[in-house]
């Protein structure tokens, strides 16, 4: 991917150089090693985003984590990469990028029971990292934390 896209440009819209944790190489290399694996892959989602898929329904990343998506995630302009994620991940849905902060949808009848979790309660994006403004569980004052 480095010699395909350019270190430096890589560098330039990731903010980031590609390392064990960079998500691209992974997704390429489950497509080209492992293709009875990659045609059942339809969605990228990180441990947070599946948990909130199954609170609410909803298939999001938080901006921190799609960062880790490199060489996919332009983090200058806060979205994906289109023409380097068909080539990379071709046919992979990339999910909607919010702010660690943002309310990703409201926890739904069919979510799984967690005693003192109401129902129809608005559900934050899980943070992976804490900031002075906000608690580092992720709800903020229009969320409730289950």
């Amino acid at each position: 991917m480095n010699e395909r896209y350019g270190e430096e440009e890589i560098l330039e819209r990731t903010h980031a150089i590609l390392s064990h944790q960079s998500i691209g190489p992974k997704l390429a290399w489950i497509r080209n090693n492992q293709p009875e694996i990659w045609e059942k892959t339809k969605q990228l989602l990180m441990p947070n985003s599946f948990i909130v898929e199954r609170l609410t329904g909803e298939c999001v990343l938080d901006s921190v984590s799609a960062a880790f998506c490199t060489p996919l995630y332009d983090a200058k302009r806060g979205e994906w990469i289109q023409e380097w994620a068909e080539e990379i991940a071709p046919g992979l849905t990339l999910p909607p990028i919010l702010n660690p902060w943002d309310v990703a949808g409201t926890i739904t009848a069919k979510a799984p029971r967690r005693p003192g979790c109401p129902r129809a309660s608005p559900s934050a994006r899980a943070r992976s990292t804490p900031s002075p403004s906000r608690p580092a569980s992720g709800s903020s004052s229009r969320a409730t934390s289950c």
